[in-house]
């Protein structure tokens, strides 16, 4: 594994006082601006597939209440998350990313290589698996699409389409309805209903792999992670919101076709296979370019660790 000190000729002062970068030889080339980095920080996030895709979670933990307070805690946590990795990417910005930070955060020397080895590793299993889940979660939400049109499942009845077109929740009823009976759990289901929002803003930090190709890596990485929570979390409540206000009966939502609640949520409050066709249609377009720029952060991070010398192979 090669992590260097500040002071060798592989990482050493930048030009921003204070500001620590990996200025050896480049190998990518610097072609990403701020907007760029920001932009695939929303792909990454895609919010109607992030909250749309395991939003069965939420059926189990609830109904409206986990979804629109799960938001709420989420955006609020993980925009502390946020800020912080814009601090350290602010002082470290470097593509090794968290490994390299915790290599320079080891106080004890000793441990220093083992602190990066283990975070580094973990790192990378994660970006891959969460690439693994985005990609398979595509192909379930494509497969419930076609549902739409081929409904092979029995619970949906009349009643729930003319309930949809009657008229919408009222407002108590959409923020805090709460069903505990439905997962079995009690009062701890309602973390369960937490999982979606927590899901679709896990993976955040993965645009620190991308630090290489940016111009102004210290200003441009730390500005789009923490602009993205603002925009971030006004996005995702003017997602979560409608469903809330239109959510059908619980009951029939978990006899969605392949677990995936949002293609049968839209079919039944528009009434209309052609409209919920082109709304999912658009929600997999989303999901696309999040599968395309999640792919593109793990394949950085699997090239940082690379870079470093700690996949087996590297070498070659």
């Amino acid at each position: 594994m090669v992590l260097s000190p500040p002071d060798s000729n592989t990482r050493t002062e930048s030009s921003s006082p204070g500001v620590l970068q990996d200025v050896s030889t480049p190998q990518l080339r610097k072609n990403r601006s701020f907007i760029s980095v920001l932009g695939m920080s929303f792909a990454i996030t895609a919010v109607p597939y992030g909250l749309g895709g395991p939003l069965m979670s939420s059926i189990y933990g609830g109904g409206q209440l986990p979804m629109f307070i799960g938001v709420l805690a989420d955006v609020v946590l993980q925009g502390a998350v946020a800020v912080s990795l814009g601090e350290l990417s602010f002082r470290y910005p470097t593509s090794s990313g968290v490994y390299y930070w915790s290599y320079r955060l080891t106080e004890n020397k000793r441990y220093q290589h083992a602190m990066a080895y283990f975070t580094g590793w973990v790192w990378l299993i994660s970006n891959w698996t969460i690439a693994l889940f985005v990609n398979y979660g595509f192909a379930s939400l494509i497969v419930a699409t076609v549902t739409v049109y081929q409904p092979k499942w029995t619970a949906t009845a009349n009643e729930t389409f003319s309930t949809a077109k009657e008229g919408r929740h009222s407002t108590s009823y959409g923020l805090t309805h709460y069903d505990t009976s439905i997962s079995g759990w009690g009062e701890f289901s309602f973390f369960i209903g937490l999982l979606p929002p927590a899901y679709a803003l896990s993976a955040i930090g993965m645009v620190m792999s991308m630090t290489e190709e940016c111009s102004k890596p210290d200003i441009e990485v730390p500005r789009a992670i923490s602009m993205w929570f603002p925009i971030g979390g006004a996005s995702m409540l003017a997602f979560i919101l409608p469903i809330c206000f239109t959510l059908p009966p619980l009951e029939d939502i978990l006899a969605a076709p392949y677990g995936q609640a949002l293609p049968f949520i839209i079919n039944t409050f528009t009434g209309s296979k052609p409209l919920s066709l082109a709304l999912l249609i658009m929600v997999l377009m989303v999901t696309l370019f999040c599968s395309i720029s999640i792919m593109t952060a793990a394949s950085r991070c699997t090239w940082a660790l690379s870079k470093d010398g700690m996949l087996p192979f590297s070498r070659i």
